[in-house]
Parts: structure tokens; sequence; C-alpha cells
């Protein structure tokens, strides 16, 4: 099965801690719609969803092989929050059929912000995946804040060092 990770699940670590080692194919695009940060958490923090928007620049993103039996937990650490959705992805000029999350519309807040830990750990892994500079630089631009919880900011802050 095909994953594309737009978020923290675009930093390996992060990604294997979830569902054990996969195969990482690259780096893909996916025309249609943009990434915010307005899926609102348990935690209450912003994490990333994806909006259509057929103007739009796009997403980008790393793509993962994965198993039925990884897909499956992952689909257990992303919850109810989100869903699956089967996307068309530009990756290496070819088209690419895969599944990513994305947030459902209850869940959705745009005044939401990322926690910084988790902002850190998606700029880790759009950098990780060789992501364009320029939507790298984007991402930097989000506004975030800092998390109350400073053992769950330790531990999630793990990953990237």
């Amino acid at each position: 099965m095909i994953y594309f990770a737009y978020g923290s699940n675009m930093l390996r670590e992060r990604l294997f801690a979830r569902v054990g080692k996969a195969g990482q194919l690259g780096c893909a695009h996916l025309p249609g719609y943009r990434l915010t940060f307005s899926k609102r958490s348990n935690d209450g923090s912003g994490k990333c969803t994806l909006v259509s928007e057929d103007a739009g620049g796009g997403v980008w993103g790393a793509v993962f092989e994965l198993t039925l039996k990884q897909k499956l937990a992952l689909d257990g650490f992303e919850g109810t929050g989100y869903a699956v959705e089967d996307v068309v992805l530009s990756f290496s000029r070819k088209k690419l059929e895969a599944f990513t999350y994305v947030g459902r519309r209850y869940k959705l807040d745009h005044s939401s912000r990322p926690y910084t830990w988790y902002k850190s750990l998606v700029l880790a892994g759009a950098a990780q995946a060789g992501l364009p500079e320029h939507y790298i630089a984007a991402i930097e631009s989000v506004s975030a804040v800092e998390d109350d919880d400073h053992g769950r900011a330790q531990v999630h802050l793990e990953l990237v060092r």
C-alpha cells in the first residue's frame, strides 16, 4: 500500500515508531490541495490536514510503502479525527495512486495553532524527505505555540535529535 505523508509522519523516526520500518519511496506532490494546521487534536493544538483548493500550489510530502498490518496500525494512531482518502500524486513525473489521511470536517478549527514540537517534527520530516525549500519556508512561517505539557514536548522532540 502506498501512503502519502504530509505532516509529522514524514519524519521516518515518527512513522517507524508507530508502524515499524517501512520503505520510503521519495517525495511527491499532490495538486488541488493546500496544507493547513487546522485539524483540532485531542490535546487542543492544530495538526496538519489537507484542504481542497483548485487554484492552490498543492501539497508536498513523503511517500512510503506500507503493509496492510502497518496501515491498520497507522489508522489507530490517526484516530477517528481523520478519514482515509485515496489520492493521485505526481511522483517522478508519473502519476501514483496512494492513500492519505484528511481531517474530518467536524474536527477542523482554522484558529488552531500547532505546538512548537509538532511543527518541529513536520519541518524535520520535510527536510528529511527533500521537499522544496520554498515549501519548507512556508511551513516555517506558520505560527506555533508552546505546549504546557513539557514532558510531552520532550518525548516528541527526542525524535528530531
